[in-house]
């Protein structure tokens, strides 16, 4: 087992499938009514993942700003110039708007964590699914299973992966695409975020989701 910090295509689907089956299987279990799981999430966070109002204190938009700034400033390099000065031209302010827009993001996060669920019935106590909470590369183990001839492109490589999870410390009720944005923001590699790519990525995610879970396709 060991740590991959570049994740191409195929190794970030064997990641996204760790945890369609996470999400998948325990949004299952909670639509039972004596589903005991329930219970047993009440001792986690009610909110998975250390980024939410709820754990972090709300920075001021100036020192958000100041964050951003220093981002751009950390990746103005030859090799991300010109998505810099894109951002730099596009998204000054970007720093500001999002500390100022955090508490919405927030309360549409939670009116969604404990929404409905897809027959329309409202859990009122019970989160959408179990999330990991800080699904990123460091929290992720890789196990090669097959080193089968390769054409040279990882993406279309014939090797295959098994996945281990580690680190459940913000684990807790939330709905799966938390883990799942957080993982392509923080994990996929540059080769995984073209729009192609990334809707390849979300679209298999989706169907093991949908697979595990027991629903159709048009249900999520």
């Amino acid at each position: 087992w060991n740590h991959h910090l570049d994740i191409g295509m195929s190794k970030a689907k064997v990641c996204l499938r760790s945890a369609a089956i996470l999400h998948g299987i325990t949004f299952r279990a909670l639509q039972t009514s004596h589903s005991s799981i329930r219970e047993r999430m009440q001792q986690l966070w009610p909110t998975a993942t250390f980024w939410d109002l709820q754990k972090r204190q709300l920075v001021p938009p100036e020192a958000a700003q100041a964050v951003f700034d220093e981002f751009l400033d950390r990746f103005s390099t030859p090799e991300y110039s010109e998505l810099v000065d894109r951002l730099r031209a596009n998204c000054a302010n970007f720093g500001q708007e999002i500390a100022a827009a955090a508490g919405n993001i927030c309360e549409w996060i939670q009116s969604r964590t404990f929404g409905a669920n897809h027959d329309g019935l409202v859990l009122q106590d019970s989160p959408r699914c179990l999330v990991h909470g800080d699904f990123k590369a460091g929290n992720i183990f890789l196990r090669e299973l097959d080193a089968g001839p390769s054409n040279g492109c990882e993406e279309f490589s014939s090797q295959s992966y098994e996945s281990a999870l580690i680190d459940f410390q913000w684990c807790g009720g939330g709905i799966g695409a938390m883990d799942v944005a957080y993982f392509m923001c923080s994990a996929a590699s540059k080769a995984c975020l073209g729009r192609a790519e990334e809707e390849m990525l979300l679209k298999y995610y989706h169907s093991e989701y949908c697979q595990v879970a027991d629903v159709s396709d048009d249900q999520f």
